[in-house]
């Protein structure tokens, strides 16, 4: 955000942002209700589809997705959403340490970029 250098953002629900970006970041988004629920938070919060397009939607050509997910299942579905919505994957990894520590799987790192 050089163009920026004394903006801030507060961003109370990423789907109604509308902010070029060339690198995005999620740690652990909502895409089941396990998790919203978990939050203790309503379902009408659960929306990934809006939430994986409007990432498309923000990320500059060439720019990274960077996600964080609760284990290879929830990964597995984010891949889903994430090609569903035009992002094309980059890499992928389990990661066994820091994030995953207080978890009963580990974390999924994924790297993602607009095709």
């Amino acid at each position: 955000m050089a163009d920026l250098p004394n903006a801030r953002f507060i961003v109370a629900d990423y789907v109604t942002c509308e902010l070029p970006a060339d690198v995005v970041t999620a740690w652990f988004p909502f895409v089941t209700p396990t998790a919203v629920l978990a939050w203790r938070l309503p379902l009408s919060l659960l929306a990934p589809e809006r939430l994986f397009r409007q990432i498309y939607h923000n990320l500059r050509p060439g720019g990274w997705f960077v996600m964080t997910n609760h284990g290879l299942r929830e990964a597995a579905l984010a891949d889903e959403l994430c090609t569903a919505a035009g992002l094309r994957r980059l890499s992928r990894l389990p990661e066994p340490g820091l994030l995953s520590r207080p978890r009963a799987a580990a974390a999924v790192l994924s790297c993602w970029t607009r095709s």
